[in-house]
C-alpha cells in the first residue's frame, strides 16, 4: 500500500513532504526490487520511488539533495551491480534505471556513477543470455536519453559514453543472432537521431548498412526493424534521404530485387521524395509490362501500392496520386492492351 500511496500522492507531497525521507523510501524501494517477490510489488516500488525523485527535483534544492541520496543508493548496490548473478545485477540496474527516469538531473547523476560498467558488461559478457539481459537494461537507459535528450546537461553527460555506446553496438551488428542484431539496430538508431554533433559522421555509415541489410533476406522482425531505423534516419535527417533513393535504385536496376523495391518504399518522406519514388516505379512497370518479366512487374506493383498504403493518411501525397500514379497507370495499361492485342493478331 505504500507504494501504491506514494505513487498517487508524491506530486501533493512535493519537496516539503518528502526530503526528509527520501532516503529511507529509496531504501525500501531498493530492498523490494532486489527481493523480487513479486513482478507486481517490484513494478509498485519502481514506480513509487521513480514518482518521489520526480516530485523531490521540482524544487531549486532537489537535485543537490538527490545527488548524495542517489551515490548512496549506487553505494550500497554496487555489489549487486557487478555480481556474478546477472539476474540480481539487472534488477539492481532497473531500480536505477527507474529513479534515472524521474527527471534530467536524475538521469545525469546515475548515467555518470554507473553507464560505463553496464556498457562494459554488455561487451564483456561471454553467455548469450546474460548478455542480452544487460542490453535490455541498456535500452532502457537510452529509452530514458532520448526522452530528455533536449536538455544541455543529459547531452553532455551521455557524449562522454558515445564512444564506447557505438563500439558496443558496431561490434553487435557483426554477431551471428537476430535478437542481438535487433537491440544494436535499434539503439544505434536512437543514438544516431539524437542530432549530437559528434554523432554526424556516424550517419552515412549506418544509412549504408541500412541500405545493405535491407535487401537482404532476413526473418520478418529484424526486418521490419531494419526498414523502421531506414524510415527514421532518413526522416530525422533529410540529406541522407536522396543519398538512400540513388542507392536503391542502383540496386532495383541492377538486381530487380523485390526487397530492394520494398525498402525504396520507406524512404518516402514528402511530396519530392514521393514523386521521384512514384515515378521510378511506373517507369520500371512500364518497361517491363510488355516484356515476359512478370514477376517484376507484380514486384514493382505491390511496392507502389505498399507506397499509396503508407501515405493513405497524407492528404498532401495523396492528392498527387490522380495525377501522378493513377493516369500514368493507366496509360500503362492501355500500352501493355495494345501490344497484347497486335501479339494475338499475329
Amino acid at each position: 500500500m505504500l507504494f501504491l500511496t506514494l505513487i498517487e500522492c508524491a506530486p501533493v507531497y512535493g519537496y516539503q513532504g518528502l526530503n526528509s525521507f527520501l532516503g529511507s523510501l529509496t531504501s525500501s524501494a531498493k530492498r523490494e526490487v532486489l527481493m523480487n517477490l513479486s513482478p507486481e510489488l517490484s513494478r509498485a516500488a519502481k514506480e513509487a520511488v521513480k514518482a518521489v525523485y520526480s516530485a523531490v527535483a521540482l524544487s531549486d534544492k532537489g537535485p543537490e539533495n538527490m545527488t548524495a541520496t542517489l551515490v548512496d543508493l549506487y553505494q550500497d548496490i554496487t555489489q549487486y551491480l557487478q555480481a556474478s548473478d546477472v539476474k540480481k545485477s539487472c534488477l539492481a540496474y532497473s531500480l536505477l534505471q527507474s529513479v534515472a527516469s524521474a527527471s534530467p538531473s536524475s538521469l545525469c547523476t546515475v548515467a555518470s556513477l554507473c553507464l560505463s560498467t553496464l556498457i562494459n558488461q554488455c561487451a564483456k559478457e561471454a553467455h548469450l543470455s546474460d548478455q542480452q539481459a544487460y542490453l535490455k537494461e541498456l535500452k532502457g537507459f537510452l529509452e530514458v536519453f532520448q526522452h530528455y535528450q533536449t536538455n544541455e546537461n543529459v547531452t553532455e553527460v551521455f557524449k562522454q559514453h558515445l564512444p564506447s555506446l557505438f563500439l558496443l553496438y558496431e561490434d553487435l551488428l557483426k554477431k551471428e543472432n537476430n535478437e542481438v542484431q535487433l537491440e544494436a539496430i535499434s539503439a544505434l538508431t536512437v543514438l544516431i537521431n539524437s542530432r549530437l554533433d559528434s554523432v554526424r559522421d556516424k550517419c552515412d555509415t549506418f544509412l549504408d548498412y541500412l541500405v545493405k541489410q535491407s535487401v537482404m533476406d532476413h526473418d520478418n522482425i529484424l526486418r521490419k526493424q531494419l526498414l523502421t531505423s531506414l524510415h527514421v534516419l532518413v526522416t530525422e535527417n533529410s540529406g541522407l534521404r536522396d543519398r538512400a533513393i540513388d542507392s536503391l535504385t542502383q540496386l532495383v536496376k541492377s538486381t530487380s530485387s523485390p526487397l530492394a523495391a520494398v525498402a525504396l518504399v520507406h524512404v518516402v518522406t514528402d511530396d519530392k521524395s514521393f514523386l521521384t519514388v512514384n515515378a521510378f516505379l511506373l517507369a520500371m512497370i512500364a518497361q517491363d509490362i510488355t516484356s515476359d518479366n512478370v514477376t517484376h512487374v507484380v514486384s514493382y506493383t505491390e511496392a507502389l501500392s505498399q507506397l499509396l498504403t503508407r501515405l493513405a493518411g497524407d492528404k498532401a501525397c495523396m492528392n498527387l496520386v490522380v495525377n501522378e500514379t493513377a493516369l500514368p497507370l493507366l496509360r500503362i495499361v492501355r500500352i501493355w492492351c495494345a501490344a497484347c492485342s497486335r501479339g494475338c493478331k499475329r
